[in-house]
């Protein structure tokens, strides 16, 4: 009985998430914390697309750098995606897409080629 509560409720919740990011894909602009806790990027939206640049780092040299770009809402996959990404380090950019979690908690997924040797990091929305 118990797990199919769970069940039922986890169902709930990721239906939630996902009517409310389909009316509202504006839901990501805002602040979002790596999970290591190592960057803090903005989500913005700019001529229709949504882009994100880092605010705070602990690394300062990194800070005002655009990180992704190009990120268009797609309401019947229910992610961002055809963007691109360039995290600092990385030797060159390479596409990205964004799934919403939870109202509290995006996966950001860049690839080259194929999604699924891509690889993901999660951001945590900020106060």
């Amino acid at each position: 009985m118990r797990i199919k509560l769970i069940s039922i409720l986890l169902l709930y919740m990721g239906l939630t998430v996902n009517t409310i990011a389909q009316k509202r894909p504006d839901s990501i602009v805002g602040k979002w914390v790596s999970s290591d806790d190592v960057r803090t990027v903005r989500v913005f939206k700019e001529d229709n697309t949504y882009k994100a640049d880092i605010i705070k780092s602990n690394n300062p040299d990194e800070i005002g750098k655009l990180i992704l770009w190009n990120l268009v809402y797609d309401a019947d996959a229910m992610e961002w995606n055809n963007g691109q990404i360039k995290l600092p380090g990385m030797a060159h950019e390479v596409e990205c897409y964004i799934k919403m979690m939870s109202l509290d908690l995006i996966k950001i997924t860049g690839y080259h080629g194929l999604r699924v040797l891509g690889k993901s990091e999660l951001y945590y929305k900020s106060q």
